[in-house]
């Protein structure tokens, strides 16, 4: 198995206490496709060229950024007239064009300041034709492709949760978002595939999904971690280990388990489960401890 420090992505590193913190979530569904060849070895070799040209694609102009719950399109090229926005406006900014649905029938604005809630974003890939008239990534899916291809092979198919979460100053241009949120993405998408590598077998390949922690004796960082979908969590133990090892964790807590994931907002659900049992419970003798977590009845 490869090293597991490296499915780990640190978020807030390099935020001074000079400006306050503006955390940006990005999120997206990526089709991977990649053929499973006679061994794994080979399979391997497959996967990062696939996830390479995945990276591309992302670092490509093509790729755009759509700030929920606003009019805010990051991309390459914008056009004059829909400006609202300039390259130098400081991040700060992005909550003044938040709106936010306070009922049913209209959507009110919502100036964001306070309740510095994360900004949310969706990836977009445009798919207009380029004016050069190469075919590159742009090139609309409607258009006719045959494909034909005599023998006997297998697939592997999935769709890659991308999910990435980045703290930048207040007052960063905005115009320097971009180039940072494709980054980042295209960091994710190297730790999936060394993810997809180092838990497969056979014909088994699983699912590479992030998971975000707050690490509350790092100061409060977050961290996320790239775990395997429906790899058991007994089976997970010495990753985990490896983990608490390499970010300085202690050991007598599991702090990277999935079930102590954090919960934004935005993934809070009403699923009729009670949650947060102990908040308002006053401690009557016995031992007063502090408790940070979700609970849920079961």
């Amino acid at each position: 198995m490869e090293n597991s420090g490296q499915m780990v992505m640190r978020t807030g590193d390099g935020i001074t206490d000079e400006n306050s913190p503006v955390m940006v979530r990005v999120r997206a569904s990526l089709p991977f496709l990649f053929e499973n060849l006679p061994t794994l070895d080979e399979t391997k070799v497959l996967i990062d060229k696939e996830i390479n040209i995945l990276q591309e694609k992302v670092m490509s102009t093509k790729t755009m950024f759509h700030i929920l719950n606003s009019k805010l399109l990051l991309k390459e090229t914008v056009n004059a007239e829909i400006i609202i926005l300039t390259d130098d406006s400081p991040c700060l900014k992005v909550y003044d064009h938040i709106e936010s649905g306070d009922d049913d029938f209209s959507l009110k604005r919502k100036k964001r300041h306070a309740a510095r809630e994360n900004i949310q974003m969706c990836m977009l890939f445009a798919m207009t034709p380029s004016t050069d008239g190469i075919c590159t990534y742009s090139t609309p899916t409607c258009v006719p492709l045959i494909h034909h291809e005599h023998r006997i092979y297998r697939q592997v198919s999935m769709d890659l949760p991308v999910d990435v979460i980045m703290v930048v100053s207040e007052m960063e241009p905005f115009g320097n978002l971009l180039e940072i949120l494709k980054k980042q993405v295209c960091k994710q998408l190297q730790l999936m595939g060394i993810c997809i590598k180092s838990h497969c077998q056979s014909d088994e390949f699983h699912v590479p999904v992030p998971h975000h922690f707050k690490l509350r004796d790092s100061g409060g960082q977050f961290v996320t971690v790239l775990y395997p979908y429906g790899i058991d969590e007994q089976l997970l133990i010495s990753v985990r280990e490896s983990l608490h090892t390499e970010l300085g964790l202690p050991t007598d807590r599991p702090c990277l388990k999935r079930a102590n994931v954090f919960k934004f907002p935005e993934d809070q659900t009403n699923d009729g489960y009670l949650t947060n049992t102990h908040i308002g419970i006053s401690a009557s003798g016995g031992m007063c401890k502090l408790l940070k977590c979700c609970l849920n009845r079961v």
